[in-house]
């Protein structure tokens, strides 16, 4: 259903400008020339290919059912270099593209382990839009209301 309404859009958009809001990456290389991600003032404007790449990195995400499962995958991706804790989840984790991560060297690490499952995927255009707001210090709409109102 999503590719039959992208298709139309593509077919309306010939000559036009159309303006879409979205959190998928996919859907945004799909339909776009460039993207934009706004948080207050303009912080990027590229193509989404360039966004992905400029941001790059997996996100690793584990299912741990208790604490010791938690403190077991901290201690795994601490083997990985540039690995860091996501700020939302406890059990997620992101990690750098390139700088001589490979995927493939990525699950030579997480393979041995059978203590819990995990998930590797590409970040979303929602993770690089949340990257660019930690890295430039924005507060959310509501943080920041509040604190004016004090």
């Amino acid at each position: 259903m999503k590719r039959d309404m992208w298709g139309t859009l593509r077919t309306v958009a010939r000559g036009k400008a159309i303006v879409i809001t979205t959190h998928s990456i996919e859907e945004a290389s799909a339909l776009a020339n460039k993207v934009r991600i706004l948080a207050k003032k303009t912080l990027a404007v590229r193509t989404a290919d360039s966004l992905a790449e400029r941001y790059a990195t997996y996100e690793v995400h584990f299912s741990c059912c208790s604490r010791e499962e938690v403190v077991l995958a901290e201690e795994l991706m601490a083997q990985v270099p540039g690995a860091r804790m996501a700020d939302d989840v406890a059990t997620r984790f992101e990690v750098p593209i390139g700088h001589g991560m490979s995927l493939a060297k990525l699950f030579g690490i997480l393979s041995p382990q059978k203590d819990f499952e995990d998930t590797v995927e590409r970040a979303t255009l929602e993770s690089v839009f949340l990257k660019m707001i930690r890295e430039n210090d924005v507060l959310e709409e509501d943080t920041a209301s509040r604190t004016r109102s004090q």
